[in-house]
C-alpha cells in the first residue's frame, strides 16, 4: 500500500515499506541475506563500463532507504559498519585497455560508483577488486591461473588491505575535502590543494 497515492516519491515509499514491513517477499529475502553477510561480493562482467542493469536493479530494490540508509546513516555512520565488500569482475578486453592510460580508462575509476557509492555509502569496508581481464580468449592454463589467483584472494581476505576511503574528518561541513587534505583515494582529487592522486 502506497503512503502517498497522488505523488510518487521513491525514497518516501521505500521508508514506508520499511516502517510497515511491506517489502515484497523476494526483496525481503534478499535483505535478509545482506543482514547475515560478513563479506558481500558482487560478481559481474563489466558491461557498458559498469555493472549489468540486472545487478543495479537488485541494488536499487534491495538496499532501500529505511532498510540500508537514511537519516544520516551513510559512510562512517553506515548501517553495515564492520562488514566487508568486494567487486569480483571480468572484462572483455585486456588489462592494457583498462590501464590509467588505456583506451577504456582506469578500471578503478569505473568501479568507484560501486566501491564508494554503494559499498562505502552503506558502511561496508570496500576491499580492492579482483579483476579477471579477458578470460574468454584465455586458454585452460590461463583460466586455471585466474581461478587459483581468485582462490588465493579469498583465502587471504581477512588480511587484505582495504581500499582507502577518506575518513569523515578529512571533509568540511560542505562535504568537500578540506583545503589541507591531499586526495588519496583512487578517484577523488582536491583542486584546492593543487594536487591530484598518485594513482
Amino acid at each position: 500500500m502506497r503512503k502517498d497515492r497522488d505523488r510518487l516519491q521513491v525514497d518516501v515509499e521505500q521508508e514506508h515499506q520499511y516502517d510497515t514491513g511491506t517489502y515484497p517477499p523476494d526483496v525481503a529475502a534478499e535483505q535478509a541475506k545482506v543482514v547475515r553477510c560478513d563479506l558481500m561480493i558482487f560478481q559481474f562482467p563489466i558491461w557498458w563500463f559498469s555493472m549489468p542493469a540486472i545487478l543495479k536493479g537488485r541494488v536499487e530494490r534491495v538496499v532501500a532507504r529505511g532498510f540500508a540508509y537514511g537519516g544520516g546513516r551513510k559512510h562512517a555512520k553506515g548501517v553495515f559498519l564492520g562488514r566487508k565488500a568486494m567487486v569480483s569482475c571480468t572484462t572483455g578486453t585486456s588489462a592494457d585497455t583498462y590501464a590509467p592510460d588505456g583506451v577504456e580508462g582506469d578500471i578503478h575509476h569505473l568501479l568507484w560508483p560501486v566501491n564508494n557509492g554503494i559499498f562505502h555509502y552503506l558502511g561496508f569496508t570496500p576491499l580492492p577488486p579482483f579483476i579477471a581481464f579477458a578470460p574468454r580468449p584465455a586458454d585452460e592454463s590461463e583460466r586455471k591461473d585466474l581461478l587459483d589467483a581468485y582462490a588465493e584472494r579469498l583465502r587471504t581476505i581477512e588480511t587484505t588491505e582495504p581500499l582507502l576511503m577518506h575518513p569523515r574528518e578529512d571533509y568540511g561541513p560542505d562535504q568537500r575535502l578540506l583545503p589541507t587534505v591531499e586526495a588519496r583515494s583512487g578517484f577523488q582529487r582536491n583542486p584546492r590543494t593543487g594536487r591530484t592522486p598518485a594513482k
